[in-house]
């Protein structure tokens, strides 16, 4: 539906119908679909959206592939040593030749 959010990180049921916003990290199922539950708490939602690894390279997302696959969401975050944040609040891959101010999310496709 035009003007509805679904949030970072949040799952949506399948054959449900999403007819208001779904915040981050959320789990909405249901016709109409309703949120039944919050993945992880405040503290790790907060700090996974401020990390914002969607918007990183291909190539930073390979290198963190290992710890993204073996740890939980609290031991990737811990894992992610020497991230600096970003101007709008979200956190980048600190890369070398790669500065803050200079970060653009990657294009939407199609």
């Amino acid at each position: 539906m035009p003007g509805i959010k679904i949030g970072n990180g949040a799952i949506i049921g399948s054959n449900a119908v999403v007819t208001k916003d779904v915040a981050d990290f959320a789990i909405a199922v249901g016709v109409p679909a309703r949120t039944i539950k919050q993945r992880f708490s405040d503290d790790v939602a907060g700090r996974l959206d401020r990390l914002a690894w969607w918007d990183w390279s291909h190539e930073r997302l390979h290198q963190a592939l290992p710890d993204f696959r073996a740890l939980g969401a609290e031991g990737f975050w811990r894992s992610m040593r020497g991230l600096r944040p970003h101007h709008n609040h979200r956190v980048i891959p600190a890369q070398a030749g790669i500065h803050a101010e200079d970060h653009q999310p990657p294009p939407m496709l199609g």
